[in-house]
């Protein structure tokens, strides 16, 4: 297969053309499935065994056409009501295609991505700015400690960053030591409403699945059950997870009030808000109000490519302090 530096230009230009016509045409197309198989069927079909023969460009932009895509499902159909995100906004269309001819690495600012580390840098502002958070002047930007936030690549890892800023809080230096004291490691989340996500993010670092849920009303702590929980566990709890917005009824938790309780109970907790779905709130003043407290959190995951339509995968966490992630951070500032 050519690269594009070898590739006539027209042809690529061409081919580039073409398979743009059919990502719209399948946006546009108003069935979910164009074909249904079952899951045996689907993998009969794709999962071959290892080619050894190549196969030319337009072979494969075929294949793809005739047999992957007519299997997909089209999100954006109104007949779909499985999710809210739809991947079909024009302009984060646009964008993603320039971005996979750019291919900037965000490894580095120096050499690697000398633009695309600020662009990212706005968009991380923007975001802070969408839910509350203050920002430093334009011109006092100098280094990545002055930011706020991190991108990720979905929900999972932004509420995994925060889990680590949550246990290097309550225990520094844990990320270089290993875990010496995993009963001081619970997380408060609410019955029945807690994402996968964050028992996952325990586990991972290292914590154990260490989840303490507290019963609800109307799909938000009951608040009287979070007090009492608190102040028996306190010596064991390093994070209040509260969600803005949760995936399954979209319930906004009473900020406001869970803070003032944690606060008041240990000051150390790590307050963390789950805003994967609460983010649209902040575009309307009629619904800000909603988010009230929420610039008090410690950190919140946002995930614009659940409210603003853009495609997959686009998550941030966002941390009060900038500073903060200093807790988690590597061996260089550089990388």
């Amino acid at each position: 297969m050519p690269l594009i530096h070898d590739m006539d230009r027209q042809a690529a230009v061409d081919l580039l053309h073409r398979l743009v016509t059919v990502g719209v045409e399948f946006k546009l197309d108003d069935q979910v499935t164009r074909k249904r198989l079952t899951p045996q069927d689907i993998r009969d079909l794709l999962v071959t065994e290892l080619p050894e023969q190549s196969t030319g460009v337009h072979d494969v932009a075929q294949e793809l056409v005739d047999v992957v895509l007519p299997l997909c499902n089209n999100e954006a159909s109104p007949r779909f009501l499985g999710f809210g995100h739809t991947g079909a906004d024009v302009s984060a269309l646009a964008a993603g295609l320039l971005a996979l001819f750019a291919q900037q690495n965000l490894i580095n600012q120096s050499f690697a991505a000398p633009s695309a580390t600020f662009t990212e840098i706005a968009v991380i502002r923007w975001l802070r700015d969408l839910i509350g958070y203050p920002n430093l002047p334009v011109n006092e930007v100098r280094t990545v400690w002055d930011v706020g936030g991190v991108t990720t690549y979905g929900g999972t890892g932004s509420n995994t960053t925060a889990m680590l800023l949550a246990r290097e809080n309550i225990a520094p230096g844990t990320m270089h030591t290993g875990v010496a004291n995993a009963e001081r490691m619970h997380i408060v989340v609410p019955a029945g409403i807690g994402h996968y996500s964050v028992k996952s993010a325990l586990e991972w670092i290292g914590c154990g699945g260490r989840i303490i849920e507290v019963p609800t009303r109307g799909y938000r702590y009951d608040l009287h059950q979070l007090e009492k929980t608190l102040t028996e566990r306190r010596d064991e709890i390093m994070s209040v997870v509260a969600y803005t917005g949760d995936s399954r009824t979209h319930t906004v938790e009473n900020l406001r009030a869970v803070h003032d309780i944690a606060r008041a109970v240990r000051p150390e907790i790590w307050l963390h808000a789950d805003a994967c779905w609460g983010l649209m709130c902040a575009f309307t003043p009629e619904l800000a109000g909603k988010l009230d407290g929420i610039t008090a959190f410690d950190s919140v995951t946002v995930d614009p490519h659940k409210v603003m339509d853009i495609p997959y995968a686009m998550s941030a966490l966002l941390v009060r302090d900038p500073a903060s992630l200093r807790l988690v951070s590597s061996y260089s500032d550089l990388i």
